[in-house]
């Protein structure tokens, strides 16, 4: 056996060109002809007359995201400061929903709190949610009665999504103030609002919505034929408005089912 260091690339049995010495593969063997006791990235063992390479499991392709360990602790930071950003405005938004909240325990009303489950697919996303609403007595006293029709009911919207894709999923939080209208057509309403939004993860691997902070709109159709449940539909949007360089937005088209208590 002669011992050495092999300096010809080597062509793997997919017909890629691979220079010597590149990590991440694996040569194989049938003969023990040279030797190589340096190369972190190759077996040690090489031949002559068969010679050939393999990605090793925890491979990456050059320039990969993955490979670098930056990556995660940019992700983690990202994280920390959503679950910091989604405190603050939780408590910010729930001191404006509050009065609303005690009202609708203590008022005329006894149905007026709704919960209900909702799932939505659109844009390569399809998501599962649950919600809670309950009269926003500021939003209705302040911004629905001086400025919009009269008839309306403005009410907050707590949600709790998960976001699934091809790749990538994400943990979703909304709240804020929705509106509904009666129809002239009986148990039918009309219904928008404007929630803004925080994900835990807001890059995959083909798209980056810019940043956690984003804003949800939507406008929908709700039909109750009894006092105490209900079905819906809804188109909504997500995006962050410009705040951020990029702002691709995710379109999804809605289906809820609720009851009021």
């Amino acid at each position: 056996m002669t011992s050495g260091v092999w300096f010809a690339s080597i062509t793997p049995t997919d017909g890629r060109e691979v220079e010597y010495g590149q990590p991440g593969h694996t040569i194989h063997s049938t003969t023990e002809t040279h030797y190589n006791p340096v190369s972190p990235g190759w077996s040690n063992r090489l031949s002559d007359s068969q010679r050939y390479i393999t990605p090793t499991r925890d491979h990456h392709p050059p320039g990969h995201d993955q490979t670098d360990p930056r990556r995660h602790v940019r992700r983690r930071q990202r994280r920390l400061t959503t679950v910091n950003t989604t405190i603050r405005f939780t408590l910010l938004v729930l001191s404006a929903a509050t009065p609303g909240l005690i009202h609708a325990q203590t008022g005329e009303s006894a149905a007026v709190n709704e919960v209900g489950l909702r799932t939505a697919t659109g844009d390569g996303v399809n998501t599962a949610e649950a919600y809670v609403r309950w009269p926003a007595q500021f939003v209705q006293e302040h911004v629905l009665e001086p400025y919009l029709p009269a008839g309306g009911t403005a009410r907050w919207e707590a949600a709790l999504s998960y976001w699934k894709g091809d790749d990538d999923h994400a943990v979703v939080f909304m709240l804020g103030p929705s509106v509904e209208y009666p129809l002239p057509a009986d148990h039918w309403r009309l219904s928008f609002g404007i929630q803004p939004t925080l994900l835990s993860d807001y890059e995959s691997d083909n798209r980056s919505l810019g940043g956690p902070f984003e804003f949800t709109s939507h406008i929908g159709l709700r039909w109750q034929p009894e006092a105490d449940w209900y079905l819906g539909a809804r188109i909504q949007h997500t995006s962050n408005a410009g705040i951020y360089d990029t702002n691709p937005g995710v379109d999804l088209f809605a289906v809820e089912l609720g009851g009021r208590f």
